[in-house]
């Protein structure tokens, strides 16, 4: 009888251990989420929206990027918050180094990224990347 007993309590702690777990995961606050915008799961991807563009540098200046993808001309907002990254040689990897304003010139490969449509034709940018440099 006391060795079911102790049976009953350990898979009641057990379970009830698990339950705490499974819902401390999956209660991230908004604030976590969009801590990296720039991370889309297969869950967050809408291919009709995605929350990055691709394309070449076209101009630079202080506060912004223009950039083309195709025929589509599109502007960069950079802001204090805005991370500029560009990809660095290590041996026979490519790791994601900071980048400053100076590293992006003109027709280098880009992807920004951005968590709100754009405003009056500029997108707010979370993160810009230099590609294959």
């Amino acid at each position: 009888m006391n060795k079911t007993i102790i049976t009953v309590v350990v898979v009641a702690v057990l379970a009830v251990g698990a339950y705490v777990a499974m819902q401390s995961k999956s209660n991230n606050s908004d604030d976590e989420k969009k801590l990296d915008s720039s991370k889309q799961t297969s869950e967050t991807f809408d291919p009709k929206n995605p929350n990055f563009i691709m394309g070449t540098v076209s101009a630079v200046s202080a506060t912004k990027i223009d950039f083309a993808e195709g025929a589509n001309n599109y502007s960069a907002q950079i802001s204090a918050e805005t991370k500029l990254v560009k990809q660095a040689k290590d041996g026979k990897t490519i790791k994601i180094v900071d980048a400053t304003l100076a590293d992006f010139k003109d027709k280098q490969q880009i992807v920004v990224y951005f968590s709100d449509p754009p405003k009056a034709g500029v997108y707010q940018a979370d993160k810009i990347q230099i590609i294959g440099q």
